[in-house]
């Protein structure tokens, strides 16, 4: 018999719990975006976490100023739309250097 849902858990935590077919969707409808930006890595990290369909994120190698971060997230989310004119909401006073699908 198989089972009729499936739990993920990732360091203690759930982070996904659905049937087999509900996560396959799930997985097939996400797409990674990396991002460039200049800010207190906590703030922006917390920032861009609260947006909503973004599943995860990641900071990678700082160059300069800037940090670079792969974002994971909802086929189809608008990063751009929450920091119109490329500032990030009000959590924070940083900008958007560059961004990429």
């Amino acid at each position: 018999m198989t089972c009729n849902r499936v739990v993920i858990i990732n360091n203690g935590k759930v982070v996904a719990m659905d049937t087999p077919a509900g996560l396959t969707n799930q997985m097939k409808g996400a797409e990674k975006i990396a991002i460039s930006v200049i800010g207190p890595q906590s703030e922006v990290l917390e920032t861009i976490r609260s947006i909503g369909g973004v599943m995860g994120v990641q900071a990678e190698n700082a160059a300069n100023a800037s940090v670079n971060y792969t974002v994971e997230c909802k086929l189809q989310t608008e990063l751009a739309a929450h920091w119109p004119g490329k500032s990030l909401p009000a959590a924070g006073n940083f900008s958007s250097c560059a961004a990429s699908r």
